[in-house]
């Protein structure tokens, strides 16, 4: 829009170039005066800004439309949405939803069309709703329009706070990469190994606070099956987690292994000592289960000058340059 106001000139070849104009993503509306945002982003749908702003790309671009995702949603323009999903619906590229009540499962499953989202790519939903059976209405998962006839779609990104992501019905098996973060429902190990077995063609994952420290204490199960697609791993681990001396790294090996595993990029949030030497536990016996790893690359939220400590310094040097140390996650 800025481009528009330098002059006629620019104005004119902003408004001839399609690719400016096939995306909106509203903001989510947090901050100072959540409700201001999502007044003014509702006036514009409302008012057919979506429609003109689209209109703008001709007829073949593909686009991408939706709400920015945020743990912290309190509202949702996904009624909003459901006029303008389904005339787009052939020509959408990327879909981003959130949903805050109950009521808004319906869109989903009965709402949005089906069968014609043959250019979608990548989805992103945010719930902030527990997704247990009584609101399900005894349902064990939730029908969405995208689990069936969405040939190029291989990415998903779920913000979920009450519940685990395969509560969803999906195309699981033709998903090639995933992010969860789910603040409120960390996995199990039940959780995920089914996870894994479910996206058997996988092959980069980000698992935001990966599991539940006290459902994998103990014993965990018995290492029966391998997924052999995964190349790529990102495991964000906040403090509270990762300094837990039961932390399981094992999850690397049991009860789901990764013989494939090239990359695995940890963002601890602890300071550099304290991330280097919980890498002793995770690396103890990373050459046989992990028998592919080329990097493991940790990141902590510090910047400046990086010194290993004294303690870990051998430890480190026998790894190197396995191991790529930074800081600012």
């Amino acid at each position: 829009m800025m481009l528009c106001e330098v002059a006629s000139s620019w104005r004119q070849a902003a408004l001839s170039e399609h690719r400016l104009w096939d995306t909106v993503i509203f903001p989510s509306p947090q901050g100072r005066s959540p409700s201001i945002k999502y007044d003014q982003a509702a006036r514009f749908i409302r008012a057919g800004g979506v429609e003109r702003w689209f209109n703008r790309t001709g007829t073949k671009p593909i686009l991408s439309f939706g709400e920015e995702v945020h743990p912290d949603h309190h509202s949702s323009h996904i009624s909003l949405f459901l006029p303008l999903i389904t005339k787009y619906a052939r020509r959408l590229r990327h879909i981003s939803l959130s949903m805050v009540k109950i009521k808004h499962f319906e869109f989903l499953r009965r709402g949005f069309p089906y069968d014609l989202f043959e250019n979608l790519e990548t989805v992103s939903i945010c719930c902030t709703v527990q997704m247990s059976k009584e609101y399900l209405h005894a349902f064990e998962t939730l029908n969405t329009p995208f689990q069936n006839k969405c040939p190029k779609l291989t990415h998903a990104s779920f913000t979920l706070m009450q519940a685990h992501p395969l509560k969803f019905a999906m195309p699981w098996p033709q998903l090639t990469s995933i992010r969860i973060d789910s603040p409120s429902h960390v996995l199990s190990a039940a959780e995920w190994a089914e996870l894994f077995s479910q996206c058997r063609n996988l092959r980069h994952a980000t698992i935001v606070k990966p599991i539940d420290n006290e459902q994998w204490m103990g014993p965990l199960l018995n290492a029966d099956s391998a997924h052999e697609a995964l190349t790529s791993l990102c495991l964000p681990v906040h403090t509270y987690v990762a300094r837990h001396e039961y932390f399981p790294w094992d999850i690397l090996r049991q009860p789901v292994q990764f013989p494939n595993l090239r990359q695995l990029h940890l963002n601890l949030y602890l300071r550099h000592d304290k991330a280097l030497g919980l890498l002793r536990l995770l690396t103890a016996d990373f050459k046989s289960n992990l028998p592919k790893l080329e990097a493991i690359q940790i990141s902590t939220p510090h910047d400046g000058p990086f010194e290993i400590p004294n303690d870990v310094r051998e430890f480190v040097e026998q790894l190197a340059p396995l191991i790529v140390v930074s800081g600012t996650p």
